[in-house]
């Protein structure tokens, strides 16, 4: 089995790997842990404490995470800063919206999704 890819937003050399060692060679595993956990599905990441221990950690950090999104929203200096903050609040309590998804029958649109609880019926020619 190959090496799992890389978390999103974090430069590979920063980025924690699995604590798990090779029984053969002895090396530590080069693969990448699973979400909020120490080991990779192959040394134990998908045994249900595991994935319940990681669980409890990210939950650990939602709290944290949003009183640092709070601060940028009432103390960052740019504008743009605090936008984004009350962006990401917004669209992880109300879910993000869908901006346009076109689904095709032979290259031919039937139905285009316009917002989320909008919907416009294409009838082909």
């Amino acid at each position: 089995m190959g090496r799992l890819p890389a978390p999103i937003n974090r430069p590979a050399r920063e980025s924690p790997r699995c604590n798990g060692h090779s029984a053969r060679t002895g090396e530590p595993c080069k693969n990448w842990p699973i979400h909020g956990g120490n080991v990779c599905v192959t040394h134990g990441g998908r045994a249900p404490h595991v994935k319940k221990a990681a669980a409890e950690r990210i939950a650990e950090m939602v709290d944290p995470a949003l009183a640092a999104l709070r601060r940028l929203v009432d103390e960052a200096d740019s504008d743009s800063v605090r936008l984004s903050a009350v962006k990401e609040i917004l669209d992880r309590h109300l879910g993000r919206a869908k901006q346009a998804v076109d689904v095709t029958s032979g290259g031919v649109p039937l139905v285009r999704v316009v917002a989320a609880d909008d919907l416009e019926l294409l009838v082909p020619e």
